[in-house]
């Protein structure tokens, strides 16, 4: 049987992520202790300084982590699942999201940027799709820019699809175990295009969705074009989106993200809109 995971904060738009400006600080509670950085965020790292083209050294950053909470607290709003802070290029996880790829490249584009906000062409333009920046983010980032007025309508058939696995072959050998699955989405002509992608039920399009199938049944999920951006193309310009997954049965007790698979050889199909590819690949041990 196939479960769909609904993640909230993609579907619905509850993104408790942050980046402090302020030159202190915000208080610690006193559960706080130093994070033990895993192998896979050197991947994650890697990958933020790629998107946004700054490169840093990670060992800069001061890694901390409440255990077994899923929020922190933030002064002047509700907690949070994270934040980076500039005063001492510092990164505060949740403990629970500690092995979230995409809240964890979220904060890692923060003090790549050295910067709080959420800068519109870093947030939703270089680093889309490798960060988390849903509704909220979005609504920070501020109004996406009037698009090319003599862009092509088109539909998904008409864009290029192409689904890639890193590393090729997951085993627990490599970042611990964990693995990403991209979805890139092309468009092919020499000119703009926006596309209409067909709607959910509550009437906003679906972007990017995944679907996996193999030994013990499948999962799959889906995130919503919640910003004009995601239906917009310039020529020749290819959007992506990031899905992370593990090699496993489970993770650490209390772990939030990502989806776990067992060993074992699985169909990985991806899409943006109704456009689907797939690919099989061998996960693990």
């Amino acid at each position: 049987m196939i479960a769909f995971i609904r993640r909230q904060r993609w579907l619905v738009g509850v993104l408790l992520l942050a980046g402090c400006r302020d030159l202190v600080d915000p208080a610690l509670p006193d559960t706080a202790v130093s994070l033990n950085v895993p192998a896979v965020y050197t991947t994650w790292w890697s990958m933020t300084e790629a998107c946004s083209g700054i490169h840093a050294p990670m060992s800069a950053i001061q890694w901390l982590e409440i255990p077994d909470v899923v929020s922190v607290p933030y002064p002047g709003r509700s907690d949070v699942q994270g934040y980076w802070s500039l005063a001492s290029n510092r990164i505060v996880l949740a403990g629970n999201f500690a092995f979230d790829g995409a809240l964890v490249r979220h904060e890692m584009l923060h003090a790549l940027l050295r910067r709080g906000g959420h800068p519109r062409d870093e947030f939703l333009g270089a680093c889309a799709g490798v960060v988390d920046c849903n509704q909220s983010c979005i609504d920070d980032a501020g109004p996406a820019p009037a698009f090319d007025p003599t862009a092509v309508p088109v539909t998904d058939d008409d864009l290029d699809v192409a689904i890639a696995v890193a590393p090729a072959h997951p085993s627990a050998a490599v970042d611990d175990g964990f693995f990403t699955v991209t979805i890139r989405v092309t468009n092919p002509r020499a000119t703009p295009v926006v596309v209409t992608l067909p709607p959910t039920l509550n009437g906003t399009p679906v972007a990017f969705s995944y679907l996996v199938t193999g030994p013990r049944g499948g999962v799959g999920n889906a995130t919503l074009a919640l910003d004009s951006t995601t239906i917009e193309f310039a020529p020749h310009e290819t959007k992506v989106q990031v899905f992370d997954f593990a090699v496993g049965d489970s993770l650490p007790l209390g772990a939030a993200f990502p989806i776990t698979l067992p060993a074992g050889t699985y169909v990985i199909s991806g899409a943006y809109g109704g456009r689907w590819v797939s690919d099989t690949v061998m996960i693990g041990p």
